[in-house]
């Protein structure tokens, strides 16, 4: 019977500053250090609302054995649109409208 570890957060738990999420991001390496099979819901941009809808939808689903919510700050609001895109403050939704406007967001 294999062991299941279940981790949601935000970016962090996504690993998205990592040249390799997949093979880098902390439950990656926390699931091959225990010898467990990872299901991983880390996203960047979500708040507590939706780790805590994600973990029930997971345990419900899959009844892991282990199960680690990497809570993000308790003032983040987290709003969503008809697409999926999330907003948390002004900067975003500078980056949010240039998408909807098809603007170019490339900043290299």
């Amino acid at each position: 019977m294999d062991i299941m570890l279940y981790t949601v957060g935000d970016s962090f738990t996504y690993g998205q500053e990592l040249p390799d999420p997949a093979t880098q991001a902390w439950p990656v390496l926390l699931a091959k250090r225990l010898g467990y099979h990872l299901i991983n819901d880390g996203t960047p941009g979500v708040g507590n609302e939706f780790m805590v809808k994600k973990t029930m939808q997971a345990v419900a689903k899959h009844k892991p054995e282990l199960v680690i919510v990497a809570w993000t700050s308790c003032a983040r609001t987290e709003f969503a649109d008809e697409w999926g895109y999330t907003i948390h403050g002004p900067d975003v939704v500078i980056v949010y409208l240039m998408k909807i406007l098809n603007l170019n967001t490339d900043t290299n």
